[in-house]
Order: C-alpha cells, then structure tokens, then sequence
C-alpha cells in the first residue's frame, strides 16, 4: 500500500516583511503554523513558519487544493521532485501566493514536502504514485 504520510509547509518571514502579512498568504494552504525565531546572515531576526499536516482529511483537502492549481505546473518533471526516500518537494512564490495564486517557482520561499510512504518502500512506486495524484 502506498499513501501520503505527512505534508509539511514552511516559509520564512524576513525583517522587511510583515509577519501578519506572510501569514495571511500562507493560510491560503492552511490555518495553523508554529513559529520559531532564527537569525539571519548579518544578525537580523527572520522567523520560520512550519506545518506538519498528518490527519487524513487535512491531508486529503490540500492535495485537492494543490492538484486544482499546480497540476499542470507539475506533470512535467515530477521526477526529479522526488528524493529517494519518497519526499516530493515543491516550491511556490510567496508573493503570488499573496495574491491567492499558487506558483511554482523553484527558488520560491515556501516550501512544500509531502511525504509518500510505502512497503516495502520503490522509489519508481512513489513517482508513479505522485504521477497519479497530479495527473499526469
């Protein structure tokens, strides 16, 4: 069998943004982070917004969410996404996702891992399960 453990969702907020703001854009993918506070290159504060989503309906709902708008960003190279342990990385920009879009941009600040589980584990199961998802 072959499913999605978690998801897990993190972005930074640096000094010249607004925390509320960051927030905001970020509860267009879900309503809870934690915060913790990690100082940048030159002494300046940044804090770390994390989410570890586990329950299945919760689950279920953002994979609907990201397959709605990233789908057709996606298909075309969901493999190199995805690590030998099974985790299928995306990024999004932060300031589209401000304007309630969602991007896919590699270098994007908000980071999104989701992690599919299987056993025995295939690393060619997990692409073809991610493949699937997403349409592809």
């Amino acid at each position: 069998m072959i499913e999605i453990d978690h998801i897990t969702l993190q972005a930074l907020c640096h000094a010249t943004e607004s925390e509320d703001k960051v927030l905001e854009a970020l509860h267009v993918l879900y309503p809870h982070f934690r915060r913790r506070e990690a100082t940048g290159h030159f002494g300046n504060p940044i804090y770390i917004f994390e989410a570890q989503i586990n329950r299945k309906r919760e689950i279920r709902d953002l994979l609907s969410l990201i397959k709605k708008e990233l789908a057709p960003q996606l298909e075309k190279n969901m493999r190199r996404r995805i690590d030998r342990k099974g985790n299928l990385y995306i990024r999004v920009d932060k300031q589209e996702l401000a304007r309630r879009n969602l991007v896919v941009e590699d270098r994007g600040d908000v980071k999104i891992t989701i992690r599919i589980q299987s056993y025995p584990f295939r690393l060619e199961d997990a692409i073809q399960y991610a493949e699937d998802i997403f349409g592809h």
